[in-house]
């Protein structure tokens, strides 16, 4: 029973013993039934109600939290034993991205000299990409995190940010290698992006000086720095120098050679913004009218499996490619190699749980 169904009640009640009165008229009614209402919709009346609810709820919290992963557990053991074979390659894949990457970087430090501060003096462009791969490697852990929770759609969205990582680094890559003398006045301008960013959000006056102090130390000229306060500025020179048009991400997309992958892009970005799109076309069938499904689900997830693959491999073939040995080669070749074998088991994962799912709507 609900409040509003007892305070129903109690209306028709009032309503009957007033009518059942000689002398009171309907507009006397209508009066004392307002004036009940006025009493029951009142702040205090909800407010004493609400928190005569919440503390009987409270206490049930932890019952509710247990019951919740044990459903969940069950769940995701389901999940974890359909998408094993998918599991086991993107593990093995993201392993061999983080080793390669920790190698590569290890042997730059080692060669690098220390600087008078007593840090590594190590170069901008690398020290950029590195923290740019690593990012990436987070950012697919982040992902696969998600898809062991059966959140599919959750892990597409968060794609969105690693196919941004892997464009800029190929941006990145193709510049320095179309001039490498000048790469080192575009990765300078790329933080000085990020810095005057900084500046604009920072509150304190060491923060002021501390940003403005890093600027400075660019040595990039006032004018220019103002012009790098816009999106994507920073990736003009190697670009479209000439052109004054504001840059937008779709020129990085553009220049970096990755726009084959643009349409799962624009549509990630549906999700992340519940546009009317987002919200009624999905990775998987769903009933809209299923009062049912507030959870994960274990189909849909061979879109960003698939992705998570293809946009790791491009940021960690960039990175590798920084010192490109035979050895580098070869594991790139083993990281192209896993792409092209999981992407089949994959999508056979997926057709079988969608037969088995027209299969059982067909019986019922």
């Amino acid at each position: 029973m609900t409040y509003q169904s007892i305070l129903s009640d109690k209306i028709q009640e009032l309503v009957n013993e007033l009518r059942n009165r000689e002398g009171t008229s309907e507009l006397e009614i209508d009066q004392k039934v307002n004036n009940f209402l006025d009493a029951i919709f009142s702040k205090d009346f909800i407010s004493k109600h609400a928190i005569s609810i919440l503390e009987v709820l409270e206490p049930k919290a932890p019952i509710m939290y247990e019951e919740n992963r044990l459903i969940m557990q069950e769940f995701e053991s389901r999940l974890q034993f359909r998408w094993l074979d998918a599991f086991y390659i993107t593990q093995l894949y993201i392993t061999i991205s983080v080793e390669t990457t920790r190698e590569l970087m290890e042997e730059i430090l080692n060669k690098t000299a220390i600087s008078d501060n007593g840090r590594k003096n190590i170069d901008v462009y690398f020290s950029i990409m590195f923290q740019l791969q690593r990012q990436s490697i987070l950012l697919a852990k982040e992902m696969i995190t998600l898809l062991k929770g059966g959140y599919s759609e959750a892990a597409f969205s968060r794609w969105r940010s690693l196919y941004e990582v892997s464009v800029i680094m190929n941006c990145l890559e193709k510049a320095a290698e179309q001039d490498s003398e000048n790469i080192g006045i575009v990765v300078k301008e790329y933080l000085a992006s990020a810095f005057v960013r900084s500046l604009e959000l920072a509150e304190t006056e060491v923060e002021i000086k501390q940003f403005n102090n890093k600027i400075n130390e660019l040595n990039i000229k006032e004018s220019r720095v103002k012009q790098l306060k816009k999106n994507y500025e920073w990736a003009r020179s190697f670009i479209n120098k000439k052109n004054k048009k504001q840059m937008y991400f779709s020129n990085l997309i553009s220049y970096s050679g990755l726009d084959n992958l643009k349409s799962f892009y624009d549509e990630a970005c549906q999700f992340i913004h519940v546009t009317p799109y987002g919200l009624h076309n999905r990775l998987y069938e769903v009933d809209p009218y299923d009062t049912l499904v507030f959870g994960p689900s274990n189909a849909g997830l061979s879109v960003p499996f698939k992705l998570l693959l293809v946009s790791l491999f491009d940021t960690t073939k960039s990175f590798l490619r920084l010192d490109p040995t035979i050895d580098r080669l070869i594991q790139i070749k083993i990281l192209d190699i896993i792409v092209e074998k999981s992407f089949s088991r994959v999508d056979e994962i997926e057709q079988q749980l969608k037969y088995e799912e027209n299969l059982k709507r067909s019986i019922d």
